[in-house]
């Protein structure tokens, strides 16, 4: 192969059609012995906040195809810090990364 002409796999282009139901799972294990009420409200509102954020960034990455998770932390990561600066971070950054999109 000739030197920078590096053969590109094919992706397949996912994009969601308008009305279109997308389903993302993820799921976290949480070692508890019970928890207080208001420790639970806690952990329901983080839930609640990734739910949020979720949903600002999935059908941004649909609209634009983006394929790479490290171009969507690129494009939204300072957008969510603004958005939500009480929210650690890593969190967030976590949250970019674990969708996925690299596959």
């Amino acid at each position: 192969m000739a030197r920078g002409k590096r053969k590109r796999d094919k992706r397949l282009m996912w994009v969601a059609k308008p009305g279109e139901r997308i389903f993302v799972g993820r799921t976290a294990v949480i070692p508890s012995k019970k928890l207080s009420r208001r420790d639970f409200k806690v952990l329901e509102e983080v839930v609640n906040i990734y739910s949020r954020m979720l949903g600002d960034i999935l059908p941004h990455a649909s609209r634009n195809i983006i394929e790479s998770c490290y171009r969507l932390k690129n494009g939204r990561y300072r957008e969510l810090r603004n958005i939500y600066p009480d929210i650690p971070s890593h969190y967030i950054l976590e949250m970019i990364l674990g969708i996925g999109i690299d596959g």
